[in-house]
């Protein structure tokens, strides 16, 4: 892979969290709007809700779109690494649901 293409997966994944960041933010500032100024509480906190699983998903996101990239630029090292990291998350995810009961 050339430095071109390594600049080019720096700059999608950057694009990713501004957007992703931009959207959750957006999505919990119209919940607490929602709740302090139209006293619309149910709604505000599901708007807030909303926004923070946005926050939790952004990672997971990201590197789904890394393994993607990797996977059509023939790069099955870094590939397998982020599909580990993936696993990584979704068991931990899954022992944290697992614990919580």
């Amino acid at each position: 892979m050339t430095e071109a293409e390594d600049r080019a997966i720096d700059g999608i994944v950057a694009r990713i969290f501004a957007l992703g960041t931009r959207v959750a933010t957006t999505a919990i500032v119209a919940g607490i709007s929602c709740q302090v100024m139209l006293h619309a509480y149910r709604l505000g906190l599901d708007l807030s809700l909303i926004g923070v699983g946005l926050f939790i998903l952004l990672p997971v996101i990201v590197v789904l779109t890394m393994s993607a990239l990797y996977l059509r630029r023939g790069r099955s090292f870094l590939a397998a690494m982020s599909i580990g990291v993936l696993l990584i998350v979704c068991l931990g995810s899954l022992l944290s649901m697992v614990a919580a009961r």
